[in-house]
């Protein structure tokens, strides 16, 4: 059975969208295609990115969705790391400079990557530091490459390879 309060929430989501609203705060105009604004969708992006897998020390579990190996932060970390990784905005992809844009070609992306977290540690992998704004396109090219390395690799072998088409 659903509590008044969810059946009250679920009714000023449905009326938030149908007037083109934010269903996150209710009165910002949402992204194309999206139900959240330009902010709302930020921090869900960066929510995602530190996702923490409670269960990921369990039988069967998998690290998938950017499970987080370190211990949960307390919600003054996490909003001062959000407000961090907020400020890094500029619009343009860290790698390429590429315009980006929230809601459609816009993601996070860890310069050391966090299926290396073993390697190089939780700390540093899951840091506001090590995320950056890229182009999706670009994040899926870099994979589990760090920054350093994967720069090399597109100015070296990649970008010369589309200049020669």
């Amino acid at each position: 059975m659903i509590s008044a309060n969810a059946k009250r929430l679920r009714d000023k989501r449905q009326e938030a969208k149908s007037l083109g609203l934010c269903a996150n705060c209710f009165c910002a105009p949402a992204l194309l295609h999206r139900q959240r604004c330009q902010p709302c969708q930020m921090k869900a992006i960066i929510k995602e990115a530190f996702k923490f897998d409670r269960k990921r020390q369990l039988l069967g579990s998998t690290g998938a969705r950017g499970s987080c190996y370190v211990p949960q932060y307390s919600p003054q970390v996490r909003k001062e790391w959000t407000g961090a990784i907020l400020e890094k905005w500029n619009g343009q992809c860290f790698y390429t400079g590429l315009q980006i844009e929230i809601g459609s070609t816009a993601g996070l992306s860890f310069k050391l990557p966090a299926s290396r977290a073993d390697e190089f540690g939780p700390s540093a992998v899951f840091h506001p530091d090590n995320l950056v704004w890229c182009h999706q396109g670009i994040a899926l090219l870099k994979g589990n490459m760090t920054a350093t390395k994967f720069e090399s690799w597109l100015s070296a072998e990649f970008l010369p390879l589309l200049q020669s088409r």
